[in-house]
């Protein structure tokens, strides 16, 4: 149950800092003074949101306890092997906390909500844009590390932002701010020309249309791409289908059907994960192999420290208990947009959450808290919805 007077807690002005206490910008982690303020900060929004459950008796949603469970299975693993305790607890803790700041803010101060976590990721996404412009070669002399992270990491804030721009303009909301988000975004993936982010826009754009088009002729739409992301992911890494269309992928993407290499690595990285396939190794410096995957790179044996791929690197951090939990949680999330009205709204989100899982084949997105908002509104997708009614698609 909830209380009514909970019901402003983002349209206060204090609100922001909440939402900016989840998203420390990478290089951060480089500057301790600055490091350790935002884990302060960081633990007194904890704080905060557990206290507010408490005096207003809100209880843990489902999506909240299925957090709690896929990090608990990677505890166990990583006390086994001496791994790495404050990352698990770094990403437990702003995991959780986002899920349940999600929670509050989708059903309470929907569009004060959405607006500053938009303002939050736009401003990040800003900063970074303007320090790269100004040291391209890296900051605080970390050759291709800026503010965000290297050039990759764009796409864990400006996919949610885009997400949320067009969920916006779908709704109406026919502001400035939301179509200077996509620039800012669109802008952003093009410098770092991340084809990660390519791919995953045009997945989303196309199972858009199909979807709202009736093309696809499928009722429970958020099931049927839970399911289609599975059997895609399992032809591509098991089955190696790339390699029948191997041309059109180099036509196309200009990308062989190995994906960069990624096709080596993957069966590198499954012979270790294949001898601890229960509880896995544990969290290890960040997302680290351990031992460290060694294959051929450009022709030299090398080794690479992650797996570059989702459900690989999950069987490596705590093992079929860890891989269920996580799964589980991703269903839970396309249900909430089945639970929703189908409309162009529900559609929306379930497709970038269908976007977001495949681009999770070739990188790895559950060590950074960002891409969770995707799957989160995903859940709380009935409460997103606008109150006028709407036809069904």
């Amino acid at each position: 149950m909830s209380n009514k007077k909970d019901s402003g807690i983002f349209d206060r002005k204090g609100s922001i800092v909440l939402i900016l206490s989840l998203f420390e910008p990478t290089i951060f982690y480089k500057i301790p003074v600055i490091h350790a303020a935002y884990l302060v900060l960081l633990i007194i929004s904890f704080a905060f949101i557990i206290m507010h459950h408490i005096k207003h008796r809100i209880r843990l949603s489902k999506l909240t306890m299925a957090v709690i469970i896929y990090r608990l299975t990677l505890l166990m693993p990583t006390i086994c092997y001496s791994g790495d305790y404050l990352t698990w607890g770094y990403l437990s803790i702003t995991t959780v906390l986002l899920s349940m700041i999600v929670g509050i803010g989708v059903k309470n101060s929907k569009n004060a909500f959405l607006n500053k976590l938009l303002t939050v990721i736009c401003l990040l996404l800003l900063m970074n844009l303007i320090l790269e412009v100004m040291h391209p070669n890296g900051l605080l002399g970390y050759s291709g590390l800026n503010f965000l992270g290297i050039r990759t990491r764009i796409t864990d804030y400006a996919f949610p932002a885009i997400t949320i721009s067009a969920f916006m303009l779908i709704n109406n909301k026919k502001r400035k701010i939301y179509y200077g988000t996509l620039i800012l975004s669109f802008v952003s993936i093009i410098i770092n020309s991340v084809s990660t982010a390519y791919v995953g826009i045009a997945i989303m754009i196309i199972t858009y249309i199909l979807a709202t088009r009736r093309i696809l002729g499928i009722k429970k739409i958020g099931t049927a791409l839970f399911i289609i992301s599975i059997i895609i992911s399992s032809l591509i890494v098991s089955f190696r289908i790339g390699d029948f269309f191997s041309s059109s992928i180099t036509s196309l993407f200009g990308k062989t059907s190995s994906f960069s290499g990624r096709t080596e690595l993957w069966d590198s990285a499954i012979k270790i994960v294949k001898e601890r396939p229960l509880i896995g190794y544990g969290i290890n410096n960040n997302g680290n192999f351990v031992p460290a995957i060694v294959y051929k790179g450009r022709g030299d044996v090398v080794a690479l420290r992650q797996a570059h791929n989702q459900t690989i690197q999950l069987f490596h951090d705590g093992g079929i208990m860890a891989f269920l939990a996580f799964y589980y949680l991703m269903y839970i999330c396309y249900k909430g947009c089945d639970k929703a009205k189908r409309n162009k709204n529900s559609i929306l989100l379930a497709s970038s959450l269908f976007a977001l899982n495949i681009m999770m084949i070739t990188e790895i997105y559950s060590y950074y808290v960002a891409p969770y908002i995707i799957m989160f509104l995903c859940f709380y997708a009935d409460y997103l919805l606008p109150k006028q009614k709407e036809p069904n698609i």
